[in-house]
C-alpha cells in the first residue's frame, strides 16, 4: 500500500504505485466475483449479480444496455441473461413500443436478489466510509472514471 513519505514521491514512483494498486485490486475484485455468495436468500456469483443489479437499477433493460452497464460483450450479456432467466432471476418481454426489442425484468427472485445485493453493498461501504471522507471518495471516483476512459480507448483500439 502506497504511503505518502516524507519527500515527494517522483512521477515514476507514483505511477509504479498506481499500477501495483489498480492491479491487486483487479485481481481481488475478480477473486471475489468468482466466489459464490450470499445476496439475500440466493447464493450467487459477481457476474450473476452484477447483472440483476444492472437491470434492478432500472427496473427494465435490454441486452446491449445491460452489456454496456458490466462492461463486457452482447454475447457475454445474453448468456448471463439466458442463465439468470433459467435460474429464475430474470424473465424477457417484449417491448410494447418496439416489437423487436426484448426487455429484461427481475422476478421476485431476483429483487431479492437485487436487495441483498444492496444491503452487502451497504455494508461494506460502512466499512471503508469510517476511515475516508466524502472528498477522498469523490476524488477516487473522478481518478477511476478517467482510467476507466483511458481503458475503453485502449479495449477500442485493440478490437
Amino acid at each position: 500500500m502506497f504511503t505518502m513519505a516524507k519527500k515527494k514521491p517522483s512521477q515514476n514512483e507514483l505511477m509504479e504505485s498506481l499500477q501495483e494498486s489498480l492491479h491487486s485490486l483487479v485481481n481481488k475484485h475478480k477473486t471475489l466475483d468468482r466466489l459464490p455468495r450470499k445476496f439475500g436468500k440466493e447464493m450467487l456469483i459477481g457476474s450473476d449479480i452484477h447483472a440483476i443489479a444492472a437491470v434492478g437499477g432500472d427496473s427494465m433493460s435490454n441486452i446491449s444496455l445491460l452489456a454496456k452497464k458490466m462492461g463486457v460483450t452482447k454475447a457475454a450479456a445474453s448468456q448471463t441473461v439466458r442463465k439468470l432467466q433459467k435460474n429464475g432471476y430474470l424473465r424477457k418481454l417484449r417491448n410494447e413500443n418496439n416489437k423487436r426489442e426484448i426487455l429484461l425484468v427481475l422476478t421476485e427472485k431476483g429483487k431479492s436478489a437485487y436487495k441483498g445485493h444492496r444491503e452487502n453493498w451497504k455494508e461494506s461501504c460502512m466499512k471503508f466510509f469510517s476511515e475516508v471522507t466524502a472528498e477522498q471518495i469523490v476524488n477516487f471516483i473522478l481518478i477511476a472514471d478517467k482510467i476507466s476512459v483511458t481503458a475503453d480507448d485502449r479495449i477500442e483500439e485493440n478490437a
